[in-house]
């Protein structure tokens, strides 16, 4: 069986320390840029004001809270968050004094405190003394050094430390690790295609990535399904890393994804990627990707549809993309069915 972890020597490798930070301190880091909140994360805040109102609350009243996890690049001196992303957002929102979620920003007040002086406060508005108490709250802060030799176990690093009420997806992980102009694509063309949304079933987005995850299945898949061996994970994470500022590989996806999923959405229906009236991401991944082969290879659809239903009657695709998805037979077996199917060459 393959192991999504990393093995023991490599883990015992990791060199990590423990210090303690004040607010105030990583408030700077922040507002500095060496720990990073990018846009990618910025859109992704998946707290409520109430949550966030009272991690605050907890650090004016000196409560005990969770350790933050730090990546330290050894080329930048820069840090990655591996745990505590929401609690650090929350601190700079705050004495920024704006909450942003979902695309949306409002004054950041203090709220559902009842009994407290500073309920309903924004930070400007505290007594000077809660000011003051704020900044100088200390955060326990562990480092973990030269996160850049070693992504893969820095990648498992993100899962195993991450423990807190929302743990990351693994896309979440990949954004944050990965960050880069692929990255920035994919976040773009996720947003931007409507009829994409649609037919995934996320006509508002996922804030926690997974449509963003389908999307880069889809061009490793494409690009990339002579190499894949599970688990589906690394093979995802690989082909980002890879490719994460490939600049000539970049410009030549856009095009074929938009193309793709015009087809798609206009020749078979809004609800190509449901099987038992959900959506199933291996009809996702083999379809995209058996349509877009017939596009590059300048192929003839014939009648797409009809072909497409026949796809989903034929026996051994319904196996492949419902039980054991990931496998490396299963994944090669519905492509080829996929393509064979779409391309009108299967009788």
């Amino acid at each position: 069986m393959d192991s999504d972890y990393s093995n023991l020597s490599e883990l015992t490798k990791i060199v990590s320390y423990n210090i303690s930070n004040t607010v105030s301190v990583l408030n700077m880091q922040m507002n500095e840029k060496e720990i990073d909140l990018s846009p990618e994360f910025q859109r992704q805040f998946v707290w409520d004001m109430k949550r966030a109102s009272l991690f605050i609350d907890s650090l004016l009243i000196g409560l005990p809270v969770p350790s933050i996890i730090l990546g330290k690049s050894k080329e930048s001196e820069y840090f990655v968050v591996i745990d505590g992303q929401q609690r650090l957002k929350t601190i700079y929102y705050y004495l920024k004094g704006f909450f942003f979620q979902n695309n949306n920003e409002s004054v950041f007040r203090l709220k559902n405190l009842e009994g407290r002086s500073w309920n309903n406060l924004t930070f400007e508005e505290l007594e000077d003394v809660h000011k003051r108490r704020l900044r100088n709250a200390v955060i326990s802060t562990t480092i973990i050094e030269d996160i850049d030799t070693r992504p893969d176990v820095v990648h498992d690093l993100f899962h195993r430390l991450n423990t807190g009420g929302m743990p990351l997806t693994d896309q979440e992980v990949r954004n944050c690790f990965y960050a880069g102009e692929f990255v920035h694509l994919l976040n773009d063309l996720n947003n931007d295609n409507q009829k994409w949304k649609i037919l995934i079933g996320k006509p508002n987005g996922d804030k926690r990535l997974r449509d963003v995850e389908m999307l880069l299945r889809y061009f490793a898949l494409l690009f990339n399904s002579e190499n894949y061996t599970s688990p589906m994970r690394n093979f995802l994470s690989d082909f980002l890393g890879n490719h994460q500022n490939d600049k000539e590989f970049l410009r030549k996806i856009t095009d074929i994804f938009n193309e793709t999923v015009e087809i798609i959405y206009n020749e078979i229906g809004f609800n190509a990627f449901k099987k038992y009236n959900r959506i199933n991401k291996s009809i996702c991944d083999s379809l995209m990707v058996a349509v877009s082969k017939v596009i590059m290879n300048k192929g003839n659809f014939g009648n797409i549809r009809n072909n497409y239903l026949r796809l989903l009657e034929d026996d051994g695709y319904t196996l492949n993309i419902i039980e054991r998805t990931s496998t490396d037979i299963n994944v090669r077996s519905r492509l080829y069915l996929a393509e064979k199917y779409i391309a009108g060459e299967e009788k």
